[in-house]
C-alpha cells in the first residue's frame, strides 16, 4: 500500500512530513509527497532519504517528476 500526501504551493510541507511518517506508522508500505516542482527545488532531501519517503513534483504543463 503506498501513501500519497498531496500538497499545494500555500500548504504546510512540514506537515505533510508529519503526515507521511504517521502513514507508515499506520502500516502503508511506501509514503510519497507530492507539490509543485518549484517546491521540490526549496525541500531539503535528508529527511525523505533517511526515512524513505517518495518526493515528486508536478511542473507547469502537468509533467510528473520523481525527485526521490
Amino acid at each position: 500500500r503506498i501513501a500519497i500526501e498531496i500538497k499545494t504551493p500555500r500548504d504546510d510541507l512540514a506537515r505533510g512530513i508529519g503526515q507521511l511518517a504517521e502513514a507508515l506508522a499506520l502500516g502503508y508500505d511506501k509514503a510519497v509527497l507530492v507539490t509543485t516542482l518549484k517546491n521540490t527545488r526549496t525541500i531539503d532531501d535528508s529527511v525523505f532519504k533517511r526515512f524513505g519517503f517518495g518526493l515528486m513534483g508536478v511542473d507547469s504543463q502537468g509533467g510528473i517528476h520523481v525527485v526521490i
